[in-house]
């Protein structure tokens, strides 16, 4: 699956957004990695309809999300 939503998504977050693999499968995990000031408000997302939870780090930010296992191939759903 490629993740088209990369761009959607960091968009939404304004900031840049690292997906970690840049390529998945549904039911794989991701490490969203956003490099922005960690004293800022925590980031809200969704990845495939479901709410991403982000930790401070002292690069900014990082998440894991899972992709549904029905998630169909193609390009994700995203919103910040």
């Amino acid at each position: 699956m490629t993740l088209a939503a990369t761009a959607l998504l960091a968009t939404a977050l304004a900031a840049p957004l690292e997906l970690r693999p840049s390529e998945a499968k549904p039911g794989d995990a991701l490490l969203l990695v956003l490099p922005s000031s960690p004293d800022g408000p925590e980031p809200s997302a969704t990845l495939a309809g479901r709410k991403v939870r982000f930790w401070r780090t002292g690069a900014g930010w990082r998440a894991v999300a899972g992709l549904p296992v029905e998630a169909a191939v193609g390009p994700l759903g995203v919103s910040g």
